[in-house]
């Protein structure tokens, strides 16, 4: 599960998404395509920080997730902690919409984000 989360979808699909790196062929020049399996073990991941998160939470705590790694975890958290202060900051830059819209689970990234309380980006720019 660990590869599948960190190698197969965060470096291997959200890392390059994110910096506009999007291979078409992989190392043996075989067209990529999306898989959603890692989709799936990227939110089971998410969802096991989840549950940690919900079990330690105390009503004056603020909740701070970093990184592409946990997009998905503030939308998790919002749907079992309605009330609770949630911030999200992201260390990569954000892609361009033209990139962006080449993402399969793009609206569930941005519901994800868009639980936060606060969001935070690395650039101005965004």
């Amino acid at each position: 599960t660990l590869i599948e989360f960190y190698q197969g979808f965060c470096k291997g699909t959200l890392w390059p998404l994110f910096h506009m790196l999007t291979p078409l062929t992989d190392e043996n020049d075989h067209t990529v395509q999306f898989d959603r399996s890692l989709w799936h073990t990227y939110c089971l991941v998410n969802r096991k920080f989840s549950d940690v998160v919900v079990a330690l939470y105390q009503e004056d705590n603020m909740i701070w997730i970093h990184d592409y790694h946990l997009m998905v975890l503030p939308s998790q958290l919002r749907r079992r902690l309605s009330g609770s202060k949630i911030g999200f900051f992201l260390h990569i830059p954000w892609p361009s919409s033209e990139a962006y819209r080449t993402l399969p689970v793009r609206d569930e990234l941005l519901r994800g984000l868009l639980s936060s309380t606060l969001l935070g980006f690395h650039l101005f720019d965004y």
